[in-house]
């Protein structure tokens, strides 16, 4: 429910090219982040793809 909320904001502020670029940055950014979270994690506490 947020996220198109907030691609329809960002579409009419930043126009239609920018908002694939920013989810695809979006996406690379916790692509990244995610292995370092899940290794920094309790050992109780699992993160799980998908």
């Amino acid at each position: 429910m947020v996220g198109s909320v907030l691609t329809t904001i960002f579409t009419m502020v930043y126009g239609f090219r920018m908002v694939p670029a920013l989810g695809l940055a979006v996406y690379c950014a916790a692509i990244l982040i995610l292995p370092r979270l899940a290794a920094s994690g309790d050992s109780d506490r699992q993160f799980a793809l998908g």
